[in-house]
């Protein structure tokens, strides 16, 4: 075979899955923005919120306790955060140390709310 039809095949599919993979991203990005608004909704307006809402509210409640203020707006800068960055890849050390960080403000935020 010519070396030319496979490195235009290569290249030809590495461009394709590069698309889908910033359309995965920008799908991803998107349903955590919303969840995020949504949950941060319900959380704030339980009553307002519908049945729905409402029972939501109580999960992340039980689940969090008084970080439940918090745990919606972290979805929501996520989402933001792969929106806007979408073309980098996510380092995994920064990532991990962002999640322990918010590990940490929940169970002290639950346990600020308990005393």
């Amino acid at each position: 075979m010519d070396s030319r039809l496979i490195t235009r095949l290569y290249l030809k599919t590495r461009k394709r899955n590069s698309s889908t993979r910033h359309k995965k991203v920008d799908w991803l990005a998107f349903l955590l923005i919303v969840a995020g608004l949504f949950s941060f909704f319900c959380v704030l307006f339980p009553l307002t919120s519908g049945l729905w809402g409402r029972n939501w509210a109580k999960i992340l409640g039980w689940a969090v306790g008084s970080g439940r203020y918090y745990l919606p707006l972290f979805f929501s800068i996520a989402g933001l955060h792969l929106l806007l960055h979408r073309d980098k890849p996510v380092p995994i050390l920064t990532f991990s140390f962002i999640l322990g960080l918010l590990w940490s403000i929940l169970i002290l935020s639950n346990l600020v709310g308990l005393a």
